[in-house]
């Protein structure tokens, strides 16, 4: 449920793909791309071969995306009245006039739909996973949206302020990545023991969010901990941090407040399997370590 609402809305808002069987074929690539993905191909160059089989589907599957990315950069060149990301590349220029070619406009995309696609839709499994296991998050969430008339302006940043702190309370417990990388531009002294430049460092988000000096009873969720209180750049960082903060973090959040509230107010989620998911590693990210088996019922009006 996640995994199509995520992908459906970045092929859509990102792409600017409308037309199902074209949305379609994106899907499929795209799901291709990222699960032909190993995280040994950034971290060891000898695995990058022609004979090594799993580097061999990768490049399929990444020239494939590649001619669908290529075919669709032409389609938003030749737009004049799309609001979609993509369109906004290929028509965006710097103080000089210049805009960016299509390799540059291709890899922003890629960073986009990581950011935005994958890491979405595993906080939403662990979202519906917490909301329909816990009767008084529900309840409270519930009342929240349906108080929200129907045909209301869009969520902003102030609405919705409980489904704000589901949504945070659930990325501090379920961070999709646990660490923060960074290479040292200067020596770092930490507890006596100087780091020289050019090392690299790793800070946890994991370890921060369930730091008992931060957050009491931190293994609870508790949504209430994010209600009137802010919560400083060091204790909750689910989005790394500094320049080189996730770039996609404003689009993921405003996409899990639409997805989720409308979950919330036209359904009621069954869960199957009685025991919680257990953590895994997935690629570089943290998920699920199994598929959550769910059934959706339309709820009824009233």
């Amino acid at each position: 449920v996640a995994e199509q609402i995520s992908l459906g809305v970045i092929i859509r808002a990102v792409f600017g793909v409308t037309e199902p069987a074209r949305a379609a074929e994106f899907a499929d690539a795209i799901l291709e791309f990222a699960n032909s993905f190993h995280p040994a191909f950034s971290f060891m160059r000898f695995v990058q071969a022609p004979w090594f089989p799993p580097w061999r589907r990768f490049q399929r599957a990444r020239e494939r995306f590649d001619a669908l990315m290529d075919a669709q950069i032409e389609v938003a060149r030749g737009a004049t009245d799309a609001e979609d990301v993509l369109h906004l590349m290929v028509t965006a220029t710097d103080e000089d006039g210049r805009g960016m070619d299509d390799a540059e406009i291709k890899s922003q995309l890629i960073t986009l739909l990581f950011a935005g696609y994958e890491t979405t839709s595993i906080t939403m499994t662990w979202m519906i996973d917490e909301i329909w296991r816990r009767s008084d998050v529900r309840a409270a969430l519930r009342a929240e949206v349906d108080a929200v008339p129907a045909g209301a302006p869009a969520i902003d940043d102030t609405s919705l302020p409980y489904l704000d702190a589901v949504i945070k309370e659930t990325l501090r417990l379920h961070p999709v990545i646990t660490e923060v990388l960074r290479t040292l531009e200067s020596p770092l002294e930490i507890e006596g023991h100087t780091i020289p430049a050019g090392k690299a460092v790793s800070a946890s988000i994991l370890l921060a969010h369930l730091d008992p000096d931060r957050y009491e009873n931190p293994h609870d969720f508790r949504p209430e901990r994010f209600l009137n209180q802010s919560r400083g750049p060091f204790d909750f960082l689910p989005f790394g941090g500094g320049h080189r903060r996730c770039i996609g973090a404003a689009f993921s959040m405003f996409e899990m407040k639409i997805s989720i509230a409308t979950l919330v107010r036209h359904y009621d989620v069954t869960l199957h399997d009685p025991a919680a998911p257990i953590p895994a590693r997935k690629n570089l990210v943290f998920a699920p370590n199994s598929e959550i088996p769910v059934t959706l019922t339309p709820r009824e009006a009233g």
